[in-house]
């Protein structure tokens, strides 16, 4: 007989214990700069265009290849023991990985923060919907960096985040869209983004995470 894999779901069947992310305020602040830089520097940074509804839009009409972050990245505030343990310093792939066995995992990147490393760090987790917990499985309390404190990040879709990697021959996303200026430009954020987290105010274009 063959060895065969199990798979296993976060959402169903795995009762970890659930802790709050205290340090997460930090970097909604740190987030907020992106912004902050524009209002700043006018003639620095492309005027973004909000004329479209905001699923719509496209990542050209933000004017650079970051200026959207700031308005797509949604705070974690709960974090739980991740089902499997990955390598440190591979976050993208086992991120990536472990949405391939539970589709109702999402890959999320942006930054994180830990109780030792206070400088808010390029990182990758998963989260699942119903829960919206950080699932996290490469930083789990390693001695030099202490235990997990803050996430903030944008949760993409697997369309994106496949495509992005095909192109670019390499696990990531956020550190690499600079290598696909070119080509990504069009494409939307109903197309970029796992929409299903996302909640759209069109009175007046607020966006906020799935209650």
């Amino acid at each position: 007989m063959g060895a065969h894999r199990k798979h296993w779901s976060c959402s169903s069947g795995y009762d970890p214990t659930v802790r709050p992310l205290e340090s997460t305020k930090e970097l909604v602040d740190y987030v907020k700069t992106f912004e902050t830089l524009r209002n700043s520097f006018p003639g620095m940074l492309p005027d973004s265009d909000r004329s479209k509804p905001f699923l719509d839009r496209t990542i050209r009409d933000w004017g650079c290849i970051h200026a959207w972050y700031a308005d797509v990245m949604l705070p974690f505030h709960t974090y739980v023991q991740p089902p499997i343990k990955g390598v440190v310093r591979m976050c993208y792939k086992y991120a990536n990985r472990l949405t391939a066995f539970d589709t109702e995992l999402t890959y999320i990147e942006g930054y994180a923060v830990s109780t030792k490393v206070s400088i808010p760090l390029v990182h990758a987790w998963c989260s699942d919907i119903k829960n919206q917990h950080v699932i996290d499985p490469t930083w789990r309390g390693q001695e030099t960096t202490g235990s997990p404190a803050g996430y903030i990040g944008i949760p993409f879709s697997h369309k994106f985040v496949a495509h992005v990697m095909h192109e670019t021959k390499q696990y990531g996303v956020l550190d690499s869209l600079w290598m696909l200026k070119k080509t990504i430009g069009d494409w939307t954020m109903k197309d970029v983004l796992d929409t299903r987290w996302y909640v759209v105010d069109n009175s007046d274009e607020k966006v906020d995470k799935v209650a």
